[in-house]
């Protein structure tokens, strides 16, 4: 054996970096909303813009403000009973007294227990997930849910959305804050421009590091159908790292706001798969490589990517394949939207390919190589 390992415990130091197993007091998991919303926590909820998510999270205010079971309850033969709790919010989308204050209103929720801030607050422009602000206002208000309206909105300066490690720090910070102050925290998150997806994390926009820190992910889309008038959607439990899984729930929003429908069996690739039918895309093929199109050139708004790095964001956050990538970067070539060049000296090893949408820096970057001497 190597005498330099210890053959017994170490004795901790007085202020230990890390903590021995049987020191720490072992807590139970909770959950504000039961399989749904765990505390202590960060949930992410996400769908298409316009389908309804600020209604569905303003509902859920309401109905913890006055004690009333939330929607992901309705179904259940013996809701469970809880007390009416204090909710915050923070909205880069939409204006809180305009708009917020109205659906919360209608929605029936005690005014006197919501606290937050709105697009109209000049305030709001200025806080993001790393603000000490958050945890000030957390340990002053003490809420049971913290509710963030959107990602986009308050991610730090100088981050970005589809970065991993930007995702990760943000959602960790998060996570700590909630776990700090015993509270939930929703952070409302958009999908992408994919219809094909066959998993709900491939239709999530941004990293799939959003789907993959996040210990509760909800989902939010259309079936496809109508209820009476109205357009049906569901509400899905599509990650769940501390319960088992919950039925997917069917509502519609109505001038009575969000209305239980039941719940469906159906996975998301059936529910998908019936949207597309009721889109019209049933008998023809998925329009896997026009979104793929479409993904390229968005990503390359925001500057230029090693074809590598561009063909593996793809496949991680919206399920492309090499072979769909590599067709829509050359028809894309081909049409004169797309442009690519190389970086290194010619005829040596360590090339970088690399995509641009802007055709003179393609055409000055493959200048300038081919002035470089070997």
């Amino acid at each position: 054996m190597n005498k330099n390992l210890l053959t017994t415990p170490p004795t901790p130091p007085p202020v230990p970096a890390l903590q021995r197993a049987e020191d720490v007091e072992e807590l139970p998991l909770d959950f504000l909303v039961p399989g749904w919303l765990p505390l202590d926590s960060v949930t992410i909820l996400w769908g298409d813009s316009g389908i309804g998510k600020t209604m569905l999270w303003t509902q859920l205010v309401a109905d913890l403000t006055t004690g009333k079971p939330t929607i992901f309850e309705q179904g259940l033969l013996n809701p469970p009973e809880r007390e009416p709790v204090t909710c915050l919010f923070l909205s880069g989308e939409d204006a809180f007294d305009r708009v917020l204050k109205t659906r919360l209103r209608k929605a029936g929720a005690d005014l006197s227990r919501v606290f937050g801030m709105g697009q109209e607050s000049e305030q709001v422009l200025d806080v993001d997930l790393l603000s000490p602000e958050l945890d000030t206002w957390l340990a002053e208000y003490k809420p049971a849910l913290l509710v963030l309206d959107s990602l986009r909105s308050f991610m730090p300066p100088g981050f970005d959305e589809n970065r991993a490690q930007d995702v990760r720090k943000v959602i960790q910070k998060a996570g700590h804050l909630a776990g700090k102050h015993g509270c939930a925290v929703l952070i409302i998150h958009h999908s992408n421009k994919t219809t094909t997806a066959e998993k709900g994390r491939q239709a999530m926009s941004g990293s799939g590091d959003i789907y993959a820190a996040a210990r509760s992910v909800i989902m939010v889309d259309d079936t496809g159908k109508m209820y009476d008038q109205f357009p049906e959607h569901f509400v899905r439990l599509d990650k769940a790292n501390y319960c088992a899984p919950q039925p997917t729930i069917l509502y519609h929003i109505s001038d009575n706001g969000v209305c239980y429908d039941g719940v469906t069996e159906k996975s998301f690739a059936q529910l998908r798969a019936d949207w597309r039918a009721a889109q019209g895309y049933e008998g023809r093929a998925a329009p896997r490589l026009e979104e793929a199109k479409e993904e390229i050139l968005d990503h390359l708004q925001d500057g230029d990517f090693k074809v590598g790095d561009l063909q593996r964001r793809l496949r991680e956050d919206f399920g492309t394949t090499p072979d769909t990538f590599q067709r829509a970067k050359k028809e894309l070539i081909a049409d004169g939207k797309l442009f690519a060049f190389k970086v290194g000296k010619v005829g040596q090893r360590g090339t970088d390919n690399y995509l641009t949408v802007d055709r003179q820096k393609a055409f000055d970057a493959q200048q300038k190589r081919k002035n470089r001497k070997p």
